[in-house]
C-alpha cells in the first residue's frame, strides 16, 4: 500500500500530494516563524547540491546546508503524519503506510539524483532500486516503526554515506543488509546475505562469518572477530596490502573479498 501512497497523484494539475506534503521547523524553532511549506523540488535541489564539489575545497562535497535535514527529520514526527491524514481523510492508508512511504520516498531521491543529476534514471536501473528500496521496507512492522522515526535518521544518513563511497549495486546491497539486520521479520524470498542461524544477536562476533560472505565490505571490529586478530596486527595488515580498506574515517571498512582471500596466509613480516 506505502507504495501507492508515493506514486500519487492528483488531476488535472499531476501534482504529488504526498511527495509535496513536506514541512521544515527549522525557523519556528529558531525565531517561532511558522512552519513552511517544502515541496520536493526543494528537497531534490539539495541533495543534487550537496553531491557537488565545494568551491573552496574542491576534494570535498558541499554537503547539505543548516535547513535541511530539519525537513527530513520533520516529516517522521507523529504531527505530520496526523496533519496528512486530516487533509487526506478518505485514503485507506496507515501510520506505517505514511512512514514507509516518506522513507521510500527520501531514499529514492538521494540514490537516483547521486548518479542521475538529471532525473532521467535508466528504467532499468530505476526497477532495481525501487525493488530493493520496497523489499527492504516491507520488512518494517508497525511496532517497529520507531526505529525509523528515531529523530537522528541514521538508516537515511548511513545510505547517503554509501553513496559518496560506492557504486550503486554496492549501494543498494549494502542497504538491503542493513534492512535485514536491524528488521528481523521474515521474507518470502530473502537475497544472497542472512544472519547465521545461531546468531542470538548483532554482534560481529556472533554473525562474522555471514557478514564477511554477505557484504562487500565490513567494519573494522567484523574482520578482527573473522580474523581473530588484535586492532594493531588488522592494521598492520591493511599497511601492508594484505588487506584492502575502502571509506576513511567512521566509515572505513575492510573489503570481504580481501579478508577471505588472506585468511589462513601468513602475516606479513
Amino acid at each position: 500500500m506505502f507504495l501507492n501512497l508515493f506514486y500519487l497523484r492528483e488531476e488535472p494539475q499531476h501534482a504529488h500530494p504526498f511527495r509535496d506534503y513536506n514541512f521544515s521547523d527549522f525557523w519556528n524553532e529558531a525565531h517561532g516563524e511558522p512552519f513552511e511549506k517544502i515541496k520536493e523540488s526543494y528537497i531534490s535541489d539539495r541533495i543534487i547540491n550537496s553531491f557537488r564539489a565545494d568551491e573552496r575545497r574542491p576534494e570535498r562535497l558541499r554537503g547539505f546546508d543548516p535547513e535541511f535535514f530539519p525537513v527530513l527529520r520533520f516529516a517522521f514526527t507523529t504531527g505530520c503524519w496526523r496533519s496528512f491524514i486530516r487533509q487526506n481523510h478518505a485514503l485507506p492508508v496507515t501510520a506505517l503506510d505514511y512512514y514507509l512511504s516518506k522513507a521510500f520516498q527520501f531514499l529514492y531521491l538521494a540514490i537516483t539524483l547521486r548518479y542521475w543529476p538529471d532525473g532521467n534514471c535508466p528504467t532499468s536501473a530505476n526497477f532495481d532500486i525501487g525493488w530493493v528500496l520496497s523489499r527492504s521496507l516491507d520488512r518494517v512492522q508497525s511496532a517497529q516503526v520507531v526505529k525509523l522515526r528515531d529523530q537522528e535518521l541514521d538508516w537515511w544518513w548511513s545510505v547517503y554515506s554509501d553513496l559518496t563511497n560506492f557504486e550503486l549495486p554496492v549501494v543498494l546491497r549494502r542497504f538491503e543488509a542493513r534492512m535485514k539486520r536491524r528488521f528481523k521479520a521474515p521474507l518470502p524470498n530473502h537475497g544472497s546475505f542472512r544472519p547465521s542461524a545461531t546468531s542470538t544477536h548483532d554482534s560481529p562476533e556472533a554473525d562474522c562469518e555471514a557478514q564477511v560472505h554477505g557484504n562487500f565490505a565490513v567494519s573494522y571490529r567484523t574482520a578482527r572477530a573473522y580474523l581473530a586478530c588484535t586492532e594493531r596486527h588488522l592494521s598492520r595488515l591493511v599497511q601492508h596490502g594484505a588487506l584492502e580498506r575502502v571509506g576513511e574515517g567512521h566509515q572505513r571498512k575492510i573489503l570481504s573479498t580481501s579478508l577471505r582471500r588472506y585468511k589462513g596466509a601468513p602475516a606479513p613480516s
